[in-house]
């Protein structure tokens, strides 16, 4: 129970070293996988104790019974029964050993492809600390070329006009990306200046 609640706290600081909604629904994804391979593995665990103490139980109860006057041959095949029944405890004993492994193993490759995440998300960040500033850059220059001043909404449209300083007039325009292409905007966009 405390490597599950200490792999909990691992994605919950996990969780906060992301700064988009993709790389948070990632790592989500990801501290849900180990909450349910920890949960599996607890669960194979209780089985396994169960079943270890009803054979007990059981074995408890044949020592008693044996104590029993009976005829011997009964008495032996119902201890090769109980035999019988071992053997196939230990057999199921060792298949969740088995399982409790392949848990383990799944869970080590979790942690290193969260590993490898987290890196590949520093390295997008030291990207974005490069090219974030450029694509500014090159954004006002396309800004102060063109003259196209932009309109904040909440309809999600492009609005904004263009001054024409020559003329003295202002071309307005709102468009709609749900009913346009990208191509078409772009195109319309150009026609305005």
């Amino acid at each position: 129970m405390h490597a599950q609640a200490e792999v909990e706290n691992v994605c919950k600081d996990f969780l906060r070293m992301f700064q988009t909604e993709e790389e948070a629904k990632m790592a989500s994804f990801i501290q849900k996988t180990i909450i349910d391979i920890d949960t599996i593995h607890l669960q194979k665990e209780n089985h396994a104790k169960e079943t270890i103490k009803a054979l007990q139980l059981r074995v408890g109860e044949a020592e008693r019974e044996s104590k029993r006057t009976e005829p011997e041959g009964a008495h032996e095949e119902r201890m090769k029964e109980i035999e019988k029944e071992e053997e196939r405890h230990q057999r199921n004993i060792k298949e969740m050993e088995d399982e409790i492994q392949e848990l383990e193993r799944k869970t080590l490759h979790m942690k290193k492809e969260k590993e490898s995440l987290v890196h590949q998300l520093n390295q997008n960040k030291k990207e974005r600390k490069v090219e974030v500033p450029k694509a500014e850059g090159t954004l006002n220059l396309y800004v102060n070329i063109s003259g196209i001043r932009w309109e904040e909404n909440e309809d999600q449209l492009i609005k904004g006009f263009v001054p024409h300083p020559k003329s003295g007039s202002v071309s307005n325009f709102e468009l709609d990306p749900s009913k346009q292409t990208k191509s078409q905007i772009v195109n319309h966009l150009w026609s305005l200046l």
